[in-house]
């Protein structure tokens, strides 16, 4: 963010699960369906940053790699490469 972009991280949605849960809102929702609002924000970006391999994200970087959205293995790779496009 410091660097001027606009960051989604997905591992927050956790939180907002969280707060449903205690707040009787509604909770438990399936983990194919967080991977799929995941991927909808995903769709919208001009790359991702893929820090380490998971189930979650190695989906997410399959679909980025098949979208033509860059993917980068480090925050620095990120913040160098996108700054280049932004000039």
């Amino acid at each position: 963010m410091c660097a001027g972009f606009t960051v989604f991280i997905p591992h927050l949605t956790h939180y907002v699960e969280e707060h449903a849960i205690l707040t009787g809102l509604a909770g438990g929702q399936a983990y194919d369906m967080w991977l799929r609002q995941d991927i909808d924000w995903l769709a919208e970006c001009d790359g991702m940053v893929y820090l380490a391999k998971s189930r979650g994200a190695d989906i997410e970087r399959t679909f980025a790699e098949a979208h033509g959205i860059r993917v980068f293995e480090s925050v620095e790779e990120a913040i160098e490469k996108l700054q280049e496009v932004a000039v």
